[in-house]
């Protein structure tokens, strides 16, 4: 929000979440976030065979198409472990791998929900859209 101690914390979050904390310490690789989780959870004894990513803060679809394409297709490849080329790529892949992806949210405003926006979000695998006010 406007009185985080964090350039690029949104409105509604203060940048000292967990999962914002997360991000940091990784440096906000989208690979490196999902790896350390993964075996995070692991660790803790969850059985991790089904992840569910929440693409949060901020507006992800303003963002430049070609970050947004490397960020989602980071997301699946670090399930599968497979190096994708390209998101398509990258989600055939996580659907057959070990951990898979059963859902993606992504935030984001009324303004980035164009209909080229909703295209991108479906071919990303995303499953639920949160909009902001």
């Amino acid at each position: 929000g406007p009185d985080s101690d964090f350039e690029y914390s949104t409105q509604s979050y203060t940048g000292y979440e967990p999962t914002s904390m997360r991000a940091i310490r990784a440096r906000y690789d989208p690979y490196l976030q999902t790896r350390h989780r993964v075996e995070q959870l692991k660790q803790l004894g969850h059985s991790v065979d089904k992840v569910e990513f929440i693409v949060m803060g901020g507006t992800f679809m303003s963002l430049p198409e070609d970050y947004r394409d490397y960020f989602i297709r980071n997301l699946h490849d670090a399930l599968s472990g497979h190096k994708s080329n390209s998101v398509e790529e990258a989600v055939k892949y996580s659907e057959r791998s070990n951990v898979k992806c059963i859902g993606i949210t992504i935030e984001t405003r009324p303004d980035y929900c164009l209909q080229r926006h909703l295209s991108d979000m479906l071919k990303y695998g995303c499953t639920r859209l949160e909009i902001g006010m």
